[in-house]
């Protein structure tokens, strides 16, 4: 629940307190949303010798009590008018992924590491009344291991809007250096 917290205090022209109003002070809570959430998952991993498929699905329901105004960029993405007041609606959203890698250890007499690439594929529709925000990822990387605690990660991500309105195929390539101790 999201709410805003008001306190007023009624005063004359002379800043004193009021006492024409029956509460010269007072506060308020105003609920702007209010909604039930359930978010279900699943996930499941399949291991041969160094090879993992890995998968995911989640399931999202929101169940507004009191539902949000939708702001200007949502109106233009659901096709609604500026000039509407809209809510959003209750809704549903969904999404899951799958991922394969295969670990190639290194070991030489000064070396003891491991190259792992991976390739992934990403489905998601984080509401099912706006179809223009699902959307498809592609991406592929590599894991370098140079020790038990030290992992360096590269990849590439190519997300695809599924809606011809927008128009903004993304590309990102991205890189993250992760350790443990």
């Amino acid at each position: 629940m999201d709410t805003t917290d008001g306190f007023q205090v009624q005063l004359t022209p002379g800043l004193v307190l009021d006492n024409s109003v029956a509460t010269p002070i007072g506060s308020s809570v105003q609920t702007n949303q209010s909604y039930d959430e359930t978010i279900v998952t699943g996930d499941a991993e399949f291991r041969y010798q160094r090879f993992r498929l890995l998968g995911e699905f989640a399931h999202q329901t929101v169940i507004y009590n009191i539902p949000t105004q939708l702001g200007p960029v949502s109106q233009l993405l659901k096709g609604v008018p500026l000039n509407v007041n809209a809510y959003d609606p209750s809704h549903y959203g969904y999404g899951g992924y799958v991922m394969a890698a295969y670990e190639i250890p290194f070991q030489t007499k000064l070396l003891d590491f491991s190259v792992t690439p991976y390739a992934g594929y990403d489905y998601v529709i984080p509401s099912t009344t706006v179809q223009v925000e699902s959307t498809t990822q592609v991406r592929g990387g590599l894991n370098v291991k140079p020790s038990p605690y030290v992992t360096l990660k590269v990849e590439v991500s190519r997300i695809v809007p599924e809606a011809k309105a927008v128009n903004s195929v993304g590309t990102g390539v991205f890189s993250q250096l992760a350790f443990s101790f």
